[in-house]
């Protein structure tokens, strides 16, 4: 099939238009160095809240090193609230890894020329849930990622990529691009850059990425690799709605192209966050299509009747009582994991030898725990392993060291986790405050922070208690 044909497609994928306005939730309060710059964002954020149709052309700068790429892609996208849109950037060189993102509003569509493969998916129920999404994998979109920021629930704090890079937003001045007057914004001073036009409408003129956003975001312990800088010129913005003509699957999937249970190579190396395995269901009989550990490269290959991974389990319920079950030293000591805990918050760390993101993202996340000291328990389990998983596991990382093991997976099951890096974070009563489950780019940073403010909350109690006691005294 043409690529015109494909583009048309695309631009055809969106129907009826919802005049549904953009989530009027409040925001929580950003860092940020000084008052214009809190002016310009709240500006921004409720212009862009407020639309509920938009659709924009860019064209998008890509330059890796000195004189070793440095090239421009054509973008073009459209979109629909609540979760209707098409973007497009067609290029044939992988620098994104998809050219085509498209949802009409239950199935989410991606293509990929270079590898000439596509994939379906459920779409997720808003642009807030979309941005999670695509932000979740291993490697960044820059073009869907940046507009899909800008419908989301906080336009500027996720164009700027706060969950990536912490720091402060400041007002860096006004620039003309273009003859358009911009304010300018900055995350720290060297981060990502946004300029938006300093008189209504309060469209974004530009966007910058820091050498932070760019890097892929899993990365084994001590990794050093160079992003690419990339800048997306925004040429015109649109409120004007785009036709209502259907979504023709049919129409949008070139032919010759493969169908794949993933775009992305996640943080696992094969089924992307939250698919730990392909299976085909038939007459009640499972047939396992292929896993993490089996695949070659970006992803999983299906046929046309073969697709839908495994959706990611749910885990143990909030505030439940954590399953009590019995542990296994590498030695074959039996321990049971309430006298492990201790009356102290805990945080419970799954791992699987074949999880990519077990190798990778754990250690960083188990060392770091370790730092606070007695007043947190960190136990350490291998799902599903054997004394022989852990010592591998151990000579990988030492951070693996000392690992419990769960022969056939009887901890697994009763936490409802399946093979993949998963956190459960217990309070002092030895109920579930927190669960992780997968791959997640932010996933130190967060449960370090819950960990503290459990670890708050076990001294405040305790401080409450003895008090208590001195007052008993007294009288």
């Amino acid at each position: 099939m043409r690529i015109n044909h494909v583009i048309a497609g695309l631009l055809a994928a969106l129907t009826a238009i919802f005049a549904i306005a953009g989530p009027a939730c409040a925001q929580d309060a950003l860092p940020v160095s000084d008052e214009p710059a809190k002016n310009v964002i709240k500006r921004v954020d409720a212009f862009y809240r407020g639309l509920p149709t938009v659709s924009c052309t860019a064209e998008v700068s890509v330059k890796l090193g000195e004189g070793t790429v440095d090239d421009k892609v054509g973008m073009r996208a459209v979109a629909v609230r609540p979760n209707r849109l098409v973007i497009f950037a067609i290029e044939p060189h992988g620098y994104f890894p998809t050219n085509q993102f498209v949802s009409n509003g239950s199935t989410l569509f991606e293509i990929s020329i270079r590898r000439r493969m596509f994939m379906l998916s459920d779409a997720s129920a808003d642009f807030q849930g979309l941005h999670a999404r695509v932000g979740n994998r291993s490697a960044p979109n820059v073009p869907v990622e940046t507009f899909l920021a800008l419908l989301s629930e906080n336009p500027i704090e996720n164009i700027l990529h706060l969950d990536v890079e912490p720091g402060l937003i400041r007002f860096a001045g006004q620039t003309e691009i273009d003859g358009v007057l911009c304010d300018e914004l900055v995350l720290n001073e060297k981060g990502s850059k946004v300029w938006v036009r300093a008189n209504s409408p309060y469209w974004v003129v530009r966007y910058e990425n820091s050498p932070i956003a760019a890097l892929p975001r899993y990365l084994p312990e001590g990794a050093k690799v160079t992003g690419p800088k990339i800048r997306v010129d925004f040429k015109a913005w649109s409120m004007v709605p785009p036709d209502n003509e259907g979504w023709d699957e049919e129409t949008i999937v070139p032919e010759g192209y493969i169908q794949m249970a993933t775009m992305h190579e996640s943080a696992k190396g094969g089924p992307e966050d939250g698919y730990d395995s392909l299976t085909l269901e038939s007459g009640g009989e499972k047939e396992t299509l292929a896993t993490a550990s089996d695949t070659k490269g970006p992803g999983l290959l299906v046929g046309p009747d073969r697709r839908g991974p495994l959706k990611k389990p749910d885990g143990p319920a909030l505030k439940s009582v954590v399953p009590e079950v019995e542990l296994f030293s590498i030695d074959g000591e039996r321990t049971k994991l309430s006298e492990i805990r201790g009356d102290r918050p805990a945080a419970i760390i799954f791992w699987a030898k074949d999880d990519k993101f077990s190798r990778t993202g754990l250690p960083s996340l188990i060392k770091s725990l370790k730092t606070l000291g007695d007043s947190v328990s960190v136990i350490v389990i291998g799902g599903g392993s054997d004394a022989d998983d852990a010592a591998w596991m151990t000579e990988f990382n030492p951070a693996f060291s000392g690992s419990m093991i769960d022969p056939g997976g009887v901890v697994v099951e009763a936490f409802d986790l399946e093979g993949m890096a998963s956190v459960v974070l217990v309070d002092k009563q030895g109920k579930v405050a927190h669960v992780y489950i997968g791959p997640n780019p932010r996933l130190e940073r967060t449960v370090m922070a819950r960990t503290r403010l459990l670890m708050k909350a076990a001294q405040d109690a305790e401080s409450s208690k003895g008090e208590g006691k001195e007052e008993s005294k007294k009288n």
